[in-house]
């Protein structure tokens, strides 16, 4: 969720820091190109973050389930008591 937020935060300040449209002239050129590289940093970032927590999401499922079932077949075992079945 958080991630979502960083990404909107920086979607929104974006036109106050960057130049739109094609640069005029060699000051300008210099401060474009490197507007447009940060841009495709920040993109870049947000996209790895997304794939981490969609990983992240899938495999707490995971150990959700996992767990879920483990309290099925031996529900003493959140309360840390062991029943051992022979």
């Amino acid at each position: 969720m958080n991630t979502f937020k960083l990404f909107f935060f920086l979607l929104l300040n974006l036109d106050r820091h960057f130049v739109s449209g094609s640069p005029s002239n060699g000051s300008s050129s210099s401060e474009w190109s490197t507007n447009n590289m940060l841009i495709s940093f920040c993109l870049i970032i947000m996209l790895i973050l997304l794939s981490v927590n969609i990983f992240l999401f899938i495999k707490l499922n995971k150990i959700d389930r996992m767990t879920d079932r483990l309290i099925e077949n031996n529900p003493l075992w959140s309360n840390g008591y062991i029943i051992k079945r022979n």
